[in-house]
């Protein structure tokens, strides 16, 4: 949905809470119409309409957060685009990845689940100790995600959109294995852990989502979790 018609039109107060009641309306053609109407006021508009999320109705409450959450949406998702096509090889993936949440859910509380990872972070360091080593790392990641916080794989319903934004998967503690590893990529990155070939980065690409124990080798970097 536009946000804006081709032609900006001016309507009065009384005019434009007239349409806002008509909103509603059984008849869900009389209600796109009203929306297109009070769309193609522009910017006046969507202030009119933003005004009233909380309004007494609920019908008219729930389509004006709908025709609010549409017009944000299509905003957002210029954003993303401008986003995609401005970056070089190199981005800020988790910038990317909440714009793009952003496009679909625009009511997210971004720094709200940034916060979250900060702190699911902090406990994995606090598991690691001072002088951790990659094994040590890979442990206290799998104990933190996938032991305290029970994140698992959505292997009933592997192909619901909800697994591809990161808000949902970390709001429902599961997801699909490319999402499961976002959410790991993103504490790591936190913590320093950047360099995966040093992790030893578990294969969570199971059903289940959960990584299977690590089995013990000669190499230096399991070595150094033992």
């Amino acid at each position: 949905m536009d946000s804006q018609a081709p032609h900006k039109r001016s309507f009065s107060p009384l005019q434009l809470q007239a349409m806002l009641s008509l909103l509603g309306d059984e008849d869900s053609s009389v209600v796109e119409t009203i929306r297109r109407h009070i769309l193609s006021a522009g910017a006046t508009g969507l202030e009119f309409l933003a005004a009233n999320t909380r309004h007494p109705d609920p019908v008219i409450r729930r389509r004006v957060l709908e025709t609010v959450d549409r017009c944000e949406a299509d905003r957002r998702d210029d954003e993303f685009l401008s986003f995609v096509l401005s970056q070089g090889e190199h981005f800020d993936l988790e910038e990317g990845v909440w714009k793009f949440t952003l496009t679909s859910y625009p009511r997210t509380n971004v720094e709200g689940f940034k916060a979250q990872l900060d702190d699911w972070s902090d406990r994995v360091q606090h598991l690691m100790g001072r002088c951790p080593g990659p094994g040590v790392a890979v442990d206290a990641l799998n104990e933190v995600l996938f032991r305290k916080l029970g994140f698992v794989g959505n292997e009933t319903d592997y192909f619901n959109p909800e697994n591809s934004y990161l808000n949902r998967v970390m709001d429902l503690r599961r997801g699909i294995p490319i999402s499961l590893c976002l959410v790991y990529l993103l504490i790591s990155k936190r913590l320093g852990l950047q360099n995966w070939s040093e992790l030893e980065c578990p294969d969570i690409s199971s059903a289940d989502g959960r990584p299977p124990p690590r089995k013990s080798s000669s190499t230096p970097s399991t070595q150094a979790g033992s």
